[in-house]
């Protein structure tokens, strides 16, 4: 499914889910892009698409990263999106390129920056992220 929005179209995955965001994030583009208003405070946002079933791949595009706290990852539906990493996501960090485990580090796999892309791919049945 595409979608288009304005001059240019995004699939169904690339939209995220304005009634599941942090107190502090800001959606725009026709809710392709994430913008933090409070630094000082976490923030989430969870996707459009709930999956349950099948591999998937994810691509961010780090537009902007001013800080060295943004994360980026996938979360369960029911994760808290006013609080840090936790026991509901797998997230990477930019600055140090930590990579957390439902709060377990796991290492440092070198940051990212602005212009970088992450990708992340998901297999629910086999229950491996990579």
């Amino acid at each position: 499914v595409v979608w288009q929005d304005g001059c240019f179209s995004v699939s169904a995955e690339a939209k995220w889910d304005e009634t599941r965001c942090g107190r502090d994030v800001v959606l725009s583009n026709g809710n392709t892009t994430v913008t933090r208003s409070n630094g000082n405070e976490w923030g989430g946002v969870l996707g459009a698409q709930l999956f349950v079933h099948g591999t998937h791949s994810f691509t961010f595009v780090i537009n902007k990263c001013q800080t060295d706290y943004v994360y980026v990852g996938i979360a369960y539906d029911n994760v808290d999106l006013n609080d840090n990493y936790n026991g509901r996501n797998i997230v990477l960090r930019a600055g140090d390129g930590s990579l957390r485990v439902f709060s377990s580090s796991q290492g440092c796999f070198g940051g990212y920056r602005t212009g970088d892309v992450i990708r992340i791919e998901v297999d629910m049945t086999e229950k491996v992220v990579v």
